[in-house]
C-alpha cells in the first residue's frame, strides 16, 4: 500500500488474499483527496464499482461510484474531525442484491485547524469551472443559433428536406446550451440541514454546495420536480448552492 506523493490520491493494491488493508495516513481538513484501488496479483477490479464512506462501522455511510482508472473521491466532511476514514467497496452480485468485498482504513491525522477565509484552491476552481462552463455554453449557444437560423433559411443546402432537419438540429443544439448556461445560486442564509430550493431551471440541474467558508459540502439531494429540490445535510449550516 502506498501514496502518490505527487498529487492527491491515495493508492491502495489490492491482492487476492486479504479482504481489509490500511491506506497511507492523510490530514485533517485535507480535501480533494481520491481512493484508487489498484488491482495486483492478478486481481482485476471492475470498470465501475461502489465505495461507502464514513468515519463510523456503526454509523451512517455516503456512497460514491469509483472507476478503475480514476478511482472514488473521499467526501471531504470525512476528513474534518481527525477520526479514521473507512471504505467499503460494495459489488452488486446480481439485480437486487450485493456484497462488501474490500474494506479499506484511512487514518487521519490530526492537524491545526485552517482559519476561515479565502477558498481553497479546489474551492475556488469549483467556481471558476462553473463560470467557465457558462461561457463555453453562451458561445456555443449563439453559434448553434446562427446555424440553425442558415440552415433555416435553406442558405447552405439545396436540398429542402435536410435544411429542415438540420435546422431543427442545431436549434435543439442552441436550446440544449442555453439551459447548460443557466445557474441558480441559491443562498442559505440560515444555518439548517435541510434545505428547500426553488430554481425554476425546468430540469434536474446538478448542484455544488459551500459552506459559509468556502468549502464544497457532501450531502444528499432529492429532486422534489423540474423546479424544486431538498438538500440534506449531517449537520446544520449556512452556505450557497450552486444550480446548473
Amino acid at each position: 500500500m502506498k501514496r502518490m506523493l505527487a498529487d492527491n490520491v491515495t493508492v491502495v493494491q489490492i491482492n487476492g488474499r486479504n479482504r481489509r488493508y490500511i491506506a497511507h495516513p492523510l490530514f485533517q481538513y485535507d480535501y480533494g483527496q481520491v481512493l484508487k484501488l489498484v488491482g495486483v496479483d492478478d486481481v482485476e477490479l471492475p470498470l465501475v464499482y461502489e465505495v461507502q464512506f464514513s468515519n463510523n462501522p456503526h454509523g451512517e455511510a455516503i456512497t460514491i461510484t469509483g472507476t478503475r482508472d480514476g478511482g472514488a473521491i473521499i467526501p471531504d466532511e470525512y476528513l474534518l474531525s481527525g477520526a479514521s476514514v473507512f471504505a467499503w467497496l460494495f459489488l452488486h452480485v446480481g439485480d437486487n442484491d450485493g456484497a462488501t468485498e474490500i474494506e479499506v482504513e484511512i487514518p487521519v491525522r490530526r492537524k491545526a485547524r485552517p482559519t476561515e477565509g479565502t477558498p481553497t484552491p479546489v474551492q475556488r476552481g469549483t467556481i471558476d469551472q462553473i463560470i467557465a462552463d457558462m461561457g463555453v455554453a453562451v458561445d456555443a449557444a449563439e453559434a448553434s443559433a446562427v446555424r440553425s437560423e442558415s440552415y433555416a433559411r435553406g442558405g447552405t443546402n439545396s436540398r429542402t428536406g435536410e435544411d429542415t432537419d438540420n435546422a431543427k438540429y442545431y436549434s435543439e443544439l442552441a436550446e440544449d446550451y442555453y439551459n447548460r448556461m443557466t445557474t441558480y445560486v441559491h443562498v442559505q442564509s440560515v444555518a439548517s440541514d435541510t434545505w428547500a430550493i426553488t430554481h425554476n431551471l425546468d430540469k434536474y440541474p446538478s448542484v455544488t454546495i459551500v459552506d459559509s467558508a468556502g468549502s464544497v459540502v457532501m450531502g444528499e439531494c432529492q429532486y422534489v420536480s423540474r423546479n424544486e429540490l431538498v438538500l440534506v445535510f449531517s449537520g446544520a449550516f449556512s452556505g450557497k448552492a450552486y444550480l446548473n
